[in-house]
């Protein structure tokens, strides 16, 4: 029975040496050192050849890996770069956070200790104008 793009078991990943790159087939390799490895998919858009690192080994285990090579493989099948397109979602997803600004911060930190400043604060002049 033909394995397709799954060549690997859980087992062969954990017992590769140190300094090899072995391959799971549909362009996921794991490039091993002696503190771990790097899962990456390699693909081709336009006729160039391209790497995009998925995750470190141990912290992503084979299945993970496969799922990310799975994801990233439906853009690049389509002729779409997925590297541009991860970072546009890092991107999204990071403006997205509702962190609070450092003017916030600073207003908050500000009213918890007015009360020990002489004159709440104002000949301080906490804030520039």
């Amino acid at each position: 029975m033909a394995r397709g793009d799954n060549w690997l078991s859980v087992t062969q990943v954990k017992n590769v040496p140190s300094g090899s790159v072995i391959q799971d087939g549909g362009g996921l390799s794991l490039k091993t050192s002696k503190n771990g490895g790097r899962w990456f998919y390699r693909f081709q858009i336009n006729g160039k050849r391209r790497d995009m690192g998925l995750g470190s080994y141990p912290d992503m285990s084979l299945s993970d890996a496969r799922r990310e090579r799975s994801k990233w493989a439906a853009y690049a099948e389509r002729g779409e770069d997925p590297i541009p397109e991860r970072e546009r979602q890092r991107l999204e997803a990071e403006n997205s956070q509702n962190d609070p600004t450092f003017e916030e911060v600073a207003a908050v930190v500000f009213e918890a200790r007015k009360e020990s400043l002489r004159g709440d604060g104002v000949c301080g002049r906490w804030f520039s104008p």
